[in-house]
């Protein structure tokens, strides 16, 4: 379509390294960017660190086994509940009687 030649032409939308292949500094019309679309809009240093924790993440997750991460989640949200919902100043949101994830919203009033 023409709204992507339009933006195989176009500056990339952030500033950031490794976006651009010639920079003239007298003219921008001058100035050639990366021709790789995906390549140009993902500017800047790699997050090469928070790739590798996301990583490591996932290996402790199979690792562990994922029913000792839901009994451990399942005993932090019953601790959870037992301290809340005798509070008059917390209204926690959901069913509070059934089995949920560890997941908690509730207002403070």
């Amino acid at each position: 379509s023409r709204a992507l030649y339009q933006l195989r032409s176009s500056a990339p939308s952030t500033c950031g390294g490794g976006t651009v292949d010639f920079v003239n500094g007298f003219n921008e019309k001058d100035t050639l960017y990366l021709d790789n679309i995906e390549g140009r809009e993902d500017a800047g240093t790699p997050p090469i660190i928070q790739k590798i924790r996301a990583a490591l993440a996932f290996w402790v997750k199979e690792y562990i086994g994922y029913e000792v991460i839901q009994i451990q989640e399942n005993n932090y949200i019953e601790k959870a509940l037992e301290r809340l919902l005798p509070n008059p100043n917390i209204w926690v949101l959901g069913n509070t009687s059934v089995k949920r994830q560890a997941v908690l919203s509730f207002l403070v009033y």
